[in-house]
Protein backbone atom coordinates (compact mmCIF):
# COMPACT_ATOMS: atom_id res chain seq x y z
CA UNK A 1 0.00 0.00 0.00
CA UNK A 2 1.41 3.50 -0.68
CA UNK A 3 2.46 5.21 2.16
CA UNK A 4 0.50 8.49 1.22
CA UNK A 5 -3.11 6.53 1.53
CA UNK A 6 -4.39 5.70 4.82
CA UNK A 7 -6.02 1.98 5.40
CA UNK A 8 -9.26 3.10 4.98
CA UNK A 9 -8.76 4.80 1.80
CA UNK A 10 -6.63 2.15 0.24
CA UNK A 11 -10.14 0.27 -1.06
CA UNK A 12 -11.44 3.41 -2.59
CA UNK A 13 -8.87 4.16 -4.70
CA UNK A 14 -8.81 0.47 -5.84
CA UNK A 15 -12.80 0.99 -6.69
CA UNK A 16 -11.74 4.23 -8.89
CA UNK A 17 -9.09 2.81 -10.80
CA UNK A 18 -10.88 -0.24 -11.23
CA UNK A 19 -13.69 1.92 -12.58
CA UNK A 20 -11.23 3.89 -14.46
CA UNK A 21 -9.52 1.12 -16.32
CA UNK A 22 -12.72 -0.12 -17.08
CA UNK A 23 -13.93 3.13 -18.51
CA UNK A 24 -10.93 3.46 -20.84
CA UNK A 25 -11.47 -0.24 -22.18
CA UNK A 26 -15.34 0.22 -22.77
CA UNK A 27 -14.56 3.59 -24.56
CA UNK A 28 -11.18 3.25 -26.15
CA UNK A 29 -10.76 0.20 -26.40
CA UNK A 30 -10.10 -2.09 -30.10
CA UNK A 31 -12.75 -2.26 -32.57
CA UNK A 32 -14.06 -5.09 -34.20
CA UNK A 33 -11.16 -6.28 -37.07
CA UNK A 34 -13.23 -9.22 -38.80
CA UNK A 35 -16.85 -10.24 -39.37
CA UNK A 36 -17.80 -14.17 -38.74
CA UNK A 37 -18.64 -14.90 -41.80
CA UNK A 38 -14.62 -14.27 -42.81
CA UNK A 39 -13.44 -16.94 -40.36
CA UNK A 40 -14.17 -20.75 -40.97
CA UNK A 41 -15.30 -22.60 -38.14
CA UNK A 42 -15.75 -26.36 -36.45
CA UNK A 43 -18.38 -24.65 -33.61
CA UNK A 44 -19.82 -21.20 -34.63
CA UNK A 45 -19.97 -18.61 -31.13
CA UNK A 46 -22.77 -19.68 -29.42
CA UNK A 47 -23.62 -19.68 -25.53
CA UNK A 48 -23.78 -22.68 -23.24
CA UNK A 49 -26.02 -22.80 -20.09
CA UNK A 50 -24.82 -24.92 -17.39
CA UNK A 51 -25.99 -24.98 -14.25
CA UNK A 52 -26.90 -21.52 -13.47
CA UNK A 53 -23.35 -20.49 -15.34
CA UNK A 54 -23.25 -19.38 -18.91
CA UNK A 55 -20.14 -20.04 -20.93
CA UNK A 56 -19.04 -18.81 -24.69
CA UNK A 57 -18.02 -21.87 -27.13
CA UNK A 58 -16.56 -21.29 -30.28
CA UNK A 59 -14.03 -23.40 -31.89
CA UNK A 60 -11.87 -22.05 -35.28
CA UNK A 61 -10.94 -24.58 -38.03
CA UNK A 62 -7.30 -24.95 -39.02
CA UNK A 63 -7.17 -23.70 -42.88
CA UNK A 64 -4.58 -23.40 -45.13
CA UNK A 65 -3.69 -20.79 -45.94
CA UNK A 66 -4.28 -20.68 -42.09
CA UNK A 67 -6.33 -17.79 -40.00
CA UNK A 68 -4.57 -15.68 -38.10
CA UNK A 69 -6.16 -16.16 -34.38
CA UNK A 70 -7.63 -12.96 -32.68
CA UNK A 71 -8.12 -12.38 -29.03
CA UNK A 72 -12.12 -11.88 -27.92
CA UNK A 73 -13.01 -8.60 -27.18
CA UNK A 74 -16.14 -7.53 -25.08
CA UNK A 75 -17.47 -4.31 -24.12
CA UNK A 76 -21.27 -3.51 -23.83
CA UNK A 77 -23.30 -0.87 -25.41
CA UNK A 78 -26.89 0.49 -25.72
CA UNK A 79 -27.75 -2.36 -22.98
CA UNK A 80 -26.26 -5.14 -24.93
CA UNK A 81 -23.37 -7.16 -24.48
CA UNK A 82 -21.01 -7.97 -27.14
CA UNK A 83 -17.98 -10.05 -28.06
CA UNK A 84 -15.46 -9.24 -31.26
CA UNK A 85 -12.25 -10.24 -32.53
CA UNK A 86 -9.52 -8.13 -32.08
CA UNK A 87 -6.55 -7.80 -34.29
CA UNK A 88 -4.36 -10.49 -35.14
CA UNK A 89 -2.13 -12.00 -33.15
CA UNK A 90 -1.27 -15.92 -32.75
CA UNK A 91 -2.59 -19.25 -34.15
CA UNK A 92 -2.91 -20.84 -30.59
CA UNK A 93 -6.61 -21.68 -30.37
CA UNK A 94 -6.69 -23.31 -33.35
CA UNK A 95 -8.94 -26.39 -33.75
CA UNK A 96 -9.62 -26.31 -29.85
CA UNK A 97 -12.59 -25.36 -28.24
CA UNK A 98 -12.61 -22.22 -26.49
CA UNK A 99 -14.92 -22.20 -23.53
CA UNK A 100 -15.03 -18.42 -21.59
CA UNK A 101 -17.26 -18.22 -18.75
CA UNK A 102 -19.11 -14.92 -19.42
CA UNK A 103 -18.98 -13.74 -15.65
CA UNK A 104 -15.44 -13.11 -16.03
CA UNK A 105 -17.28 -10.28 -18.42
CA UNK A 106 -19.74 -9.55 -16.08
CA UNK A 107 -21.98 -10.82 -18.96
CA UNK A 108 -24.97 -13.08 -16.51
CA UNK A 109 -27.40 -11.06 -16.79
CA UNK A 110 -27.02 -10.83 -20.55
CA UNK A 111 -26.76 -14.39 -21.09
CA UNK A 112 -29.96 -14.41 -19.09
CA UNK A 113 -32.28 -12.15 -20.52
CA UNK A 114 -30.82 -13.32 -24.55
CA UNK A 115 -28.79 -9.70 -24.79
CA UNK A 116 -25.25 -11.13 -25.83
CA UNK A 117 -24.38 -10.49 -29.77
CA UNK A 118 -21.14 -10.76 -31.77
CA UNK A 119 -20.16 -7.44 -32.93
CA UNK A 120 -18.72 -7.50 -36.93
CA UNK A 121 -15.90 -5.03 -38.56
CA UNK A 122 -19.07 -3.96 -40.36
CA UNK A 123 -20.93 -2.83 -37.36
CA UNK A 124 -23.59 -5.48 -37.98
CA UNK A 125 -24.36 -7.83 -34.53
CA UNK A 126 -25.48 -11.43 -34.64
CA UNK A 127 -27.09 -12.75 -31.35
CA UNK A 128 -25.80 -15.44 -29.82
CA UNK A 129 -28.02 -18.57 -29.33
CA UNK A 130 -28.11 -19.88 -25.83
CA UNK A 131 -27.93 -23.69 -25.98
CA UNK A 132 -28.12 -26.64 -23.35
CA UNK A 133 -25.07 -29.00 -23.40
CA UNK A 134 -25.25 -31.57 -25.16
CA UNK A 135 -26.14 -35.16 -23.10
Amino acid sequence: MPPFLLREDWGQAMKLFKSIIEHLKRHFGSNPNVNLDELVFLVKPHIIKRDKKYFLHYQIAKTDPFQLLIPIQSKVCKNKAYYYFGYPVSRYYMEKLVERDVALDDFTSFAQSGRIYWLNKNGTEVQLEVKLPEA
